[in-house]
């Protein structure tokens, strides 16, 4: 009884010790950058029509929301 409950014991310590530690991710963030190369050398792998593609790879190209400035207009 006095091994299967320090067997026991040391298992539940085992598992607490491994889920209180930090999770650290090896690979740095993804940039915006190499997102949009990513997507873009998927996008030259594709079979698309060449409308389609241009319009894909444009869309792509274009500067997102996020990193464009809006400036409030002024209506006087």
């Amino acid at each position: 009884m006095k091994t299967l409950f320090s067997c026991l014991s040391l298992t539940l310590s085992v598992l607490l010790a491994g889920c209180a530690s930090p999770c650290v991710s090896a690979q740095p963030p993804v940039t915006e950058a190499e997102v949009r190369q990513f997507a873009l050398e998927m996008l030259n792998r594709s079979s698309l029509p060449y409308e389609q593609y241009e319009k894909a790879r444009a869309a792509l190209l274009a500067p997102s929301a996020a990193s464009v400035a809006v400036v409030p207009r002024s209506d006087s």
